[in-house]
């Protein structure tokens, strides 16, 4: 066969590769024209979604400083950051209102309030700084209610996970405050210690060292 024929033959190859494309579009036409309008109307939800989700957390983040912006005394203030919650649910910002809801219960000595917004804001927060926030307060909480044993026991369990929520100097502060709170000093003085000699690079080390003596010196 001649170098001639061979190129006559991949052109008539090409030919009817082309000619069947072009012959399948003709015939499937409609189904293209579905299937792109399809893939397009996709693209559009999703860029809405997203659209609708920055400006949902631009509303909530103005609707949050809005409140926080009033005056501490403000009797309108726990309402506003109720609206927050109740509009914005899942958002950021009103797992911060969540926060301050939980404290303005608090203060009026509706601890069970207090302890149901500070329960979910830790469940929803997980590890992040508001989930922290929230477990702290509710230790505090627990502390000032005499259910030292519950928080002991909590925040023991936590110490022994590979992957705890806090850092383990936190959470050893936290056990040795508690047990200086339920009357057990010297336990709460070896654990004051431990921060000091096991993490000497904490935040808390001063700290630590400052109960640990106070309570010697008791």
């Amino acid at each position: 066969m001649s170098r001639l024929s061979r190129k006559q033959m991949k052109r008539n190859e090409m030919a009817e590769t082309v000619g069947s494309v072009v012959e399948y579009t003709r015939d499937h036409t409609r189904s293209l024209l579905w299937a792109a309008a399809a893939v397009a109307l996709v693209a559009v939800l999703i860029g809405g979604f997203f659209f609708w989700r920055a400006q949902r957390s631009a509303s909530a983040a103005t609707a949050l400083a809005e409140a926080m912006a009033l005056d501490e005394g403000d009797p309108t203030a726990p309402q506003r950051f109720q609206e927050v919650l109740d509009r914005y649910p899942g958002s950021g910002a009103a797992e911060v209102a969540r926060l301050y809801l939980a404290g303005y219960a608090a203060a009026d000595a509706d601890d069970a309030r207090a302890r149901d917004l500070w329960q979910a804001a830790a469940r929803e927060g997980g590890d992040t700084v508001l989930g922290q926030q929230a477990r702290l307060n509710l230790w505090e909480l627990d502390r000032s209610s005499g259910r030292h044993q519950e928080v002991l026991a909590e925040i023991r369990s936590l110490l022994a996970e590979e992957a705890a929520v806090f850092p383990a100097d936190q959470l050893l502060y936290q056990l040795a405050l508690t047990l200086e709170t339920s009357g057990e000093d010297l336990e709460a003085r070896d654990t004051y210690l431990r921060i000091v000699e096991e993490h000497p690079q904490s935040i808390l080390r001063g700290l630590a060292q400052q109960r640990a003596d106070r309570i010697g010196a008791g």
